[in-house]
């Protein structure tokens, strides 16, 4: 899936491949697999690990939370 992910996000941000384009994840497995292909356009930059603040994701969970639980 991370894969199908990845070329999705390329396809619409770069589609001519002329950008380079620095992709931060966390260290979940699927995103440092070393079975993942990813391009020369695309560098994909883990944060480090126990920082939340750095996770984009992390700041809209409370709110998701919240309505969701």
């Amino acid at each position: 899936m991370m894969q199908i992910a990845r070329e999705a996000f390329a396809a619409q941000v770069n589609p001519q491949g002329d950008k380079l384009i620095i992709l931060l994840v966390d260290q979940a497995g699927w995103h440092t697999t070393r079975h993942l292909a990813v391009p020369k356009d695309i560098i994909m930059y883990s944060i480090p690990p126990y920082t939340p603040q750095l996770n984009p994701t992390e700041c809209i969970y409370g709110r998701i939370k919240k309505v969701w639980f």
